[in-house]
């Protein structure tokens, strides 16, 4: 059977792959050099940096065999497989909140207006959220969807759609009742879809019990006990498609019968072809044989988020837990909403930024994860990195984050959060909510950092251009340099260590040269690996043109 918890003890035997498949010409051959998707790299895990091998050389520098004779003491250590990393960490930056960044300002918004989903498309942003013109209209249900755009990221503009009518006039940014689903539901693009399905959905609402049947009965294997619910309904999981983003169709029939009361998130994976979708999910042991009580689950289990994928935009099988509130947060912690999404122009360097919900005191703090595949998840060092903040802000209850983290015009990366006046649970008959930005300046998310001397070496990749542009920061008695070898070759003629200009400062963005050349050395197509020596230095990533 199937185990339905993905543990990170499963990181080890990721580890030992097989490096090269033979006789399945179906299967991808692992190992380098890898390919950067897209323009930039980040080091958001261990998976770019070369991890370094073990050896053991005599005194004329001689590497002795694993089999052969030596007394303890007679040999000494050297590294082998390139640099051994050495000195350096990774370590989340704390996020700038700012906000609110959409204000009730249109007689339609008068009680709140908040932004749900947001995403890039070409040089326009676009979000999707939901206003209430009165009190009235605040609860479940009664929220009208709305749309935004914007040109850099940070100024919102509601367009006039003409759709739905306020007031005597469709002169507003008010979306229809087919697009009902926008208001707690996630919008991404799919790359691979017809344009009539370009904009997909995918939100969490229920069926009815002659539905659940009906789909029980083709998919028996596609169903989850705890989605039945006591009022009769049956929690679901469904996708709706677009054309244009603003009028919407649903699917025929349920992507998934799961029970996820929050943010469900979905997008495509270019890497692994494939629609990946994030839900809520809670670990929790089997009731002990005698017993009947369906819903005693809720009170036991821990609150985590899981992961499923599917070569379509329809048939998902049922969700493997993927995160857990694991032993580095306290014993009255659970996860809330994943808010998965990629670095952006990175499209394999993959974060989430789970809510962490304190059933302490009923606030909520937001983490930070990466994963190398989608599937594998850990939190890095430095999160959370967005807090509920003091009584008296708009976000001095409790916060709770909203897809997709962008890159502005002005290159900064920045994700909304949705922030409220009181806790979670707190009683909601004067709640607020408002829309916030989480901002970290220049891109500078996470951080490869050396407090003093460190080094290490990338994995050989193929990247999108000979030339290479670092984001970093350094002491003024600090430095980084930098030298390039080919895939399984020595250092390239002159761009080594001792001819590297050194970056000491602050450096948003600037280029990597050498004395005599200010590219890689490199035709397109070629795989190189990039060697750094770090001192007093944080990396925030690197770009290629």
């Amino acid at each position: 059977m199937r185990s339905r918890v993905c543990l990170p003890l499963i990181a080890v035997a990721y580890c030992f792959v097989v490096s090269t498949i033979v006789g399945d010409d179906q299967q991808p051959i692992e190992g380098e050099p890898y390919t950067l998707h897209g323009k930039r790299l980040v080091f958001t895990n261990w998976h770019f940096v070369r991890q370094g091998g073990v050896g053991w050389v005599n005194d004329a520098g001689d590497r002795i065999g694993l089999y052969d004779d030596a007394e303890p003491g007679a040999l000494r250590f050297q590294p082998s497989n390139g640099t051994m990393p050495r000195g350096i960490r990774l370590m989340a930056r704390q996020a700038e909140q700012r906000g609110p960044i959409i204000h009730n300002e249109m007689p339609w918004e008068a009680w709140d207006v908040v932004i749900v989903s947001m995403l890039q498309d070409g040089d326009t942003y676009k979000a999707w959220g939901r206003t209430a013109p009165s009190k009235q209209h605040a609860p479940w249900g009664k929220h009208i969807p709305c749309y935004f755009e914007s040109a850099d990221g940070y100024h919102w503009q509601r367009p006039k759609l003409g759709i739905r009518e306020f007031n005597g006039s469709k002169a507003n940014n008010l979306l229809g009742e087919d697009a009902f689903h926008t208001i707690k539901g996630t919008v991404f693009i799919d790359p691979i879809a017809p344009s009539q399905e370009r904009y997909k959905l995918i939100t969490m609402d229920s069926i009815s019990k002659e539905e659940f049947e009906i789909f029980k009965s083709k998919y028996p294997d596609r169903w989850m006990r705890r989605s039945l619910r006591r009022d009769g309904r049956v929690g679901a999981v469904l996708g709706f498609v677009s054309a244009d983003g603003l009028s919407w169709r649903p699917l025929g029939e349920p992507l998934a019968i799961e029970m996820s009361d929050t943010h469900v998130i979905c997008d495509y994976d270019i890497l692994r072809q494939e629609y990946v979708a994030y839900f809520r999910s809670w670990l929790v042991g089997e009731q002990a044989p005698g017993f009947n009580e369906p819903h005693e689950w809720s009170d036991v289990g821990r609150r985590c988020i899981s992961h499923t994928a599917s070569d379509t935009f329809g048939q998902f099988p049922i969700s493997d837990i993927c995160l857990i509130p694991g032993p580095e947060l306290a014993p009255h912690d659970v996860l809330y909403q994943n808010t998965y999404c990629t670095i952006p122009g990175a499209p394999e360097q993959r974060l989430m930024f789970p809510d962490i919900w304190h059933l302490n005191n009923d606030t909520t703090d937001i983490g930070i994860a990466s994963s190398p595949d989608g599937r594998i998840w850990n939190f890095l060092p430095g999160s959370p990195v967005i807090h509920t903040r003091e009584v008296g802000k708009f976000d001095g209850g409790c916060i709770f984050m909203q897809p997709r983290l962008i890159e502005t015009a002005n290159g900064d990366f920045a994700i909304a959060y949705m922030g409220f006046n009181v806790p979670h649970k707190y009683p909601r008959g004067s709640y607020k909510q408002f829309t916030g930005y989480a901002v970290w300046p220049h891109g500078r998310i996470i951080a490869l950092e050396a407090e003093d001397r460190g080094e290490f070496e990338t994995v050989s990749v193929v990247a999108s251009g000979s030339k290479v542009y670092i984001n970093a920061v350094t002491t003024l008695a600090g430095e980084i340099r930098v030298a390039v070898r080919k895939h399984r070759a020595e250092e390239i003629e002159g761009r080594g260590f001792d001819e590297c200009i050194p970056i000491v400062g602050d450096h948003p963005r600037t280029l990597i040269r050498w004395q005599h050349a200010d590219d890689l050395g490199i035709e397109p197509g070629e795989a190189v690996a990039l060697k750094f020596k770090m001192d007093q230095a944080a990396i925030y990533g690197l770009e290629f043109e």
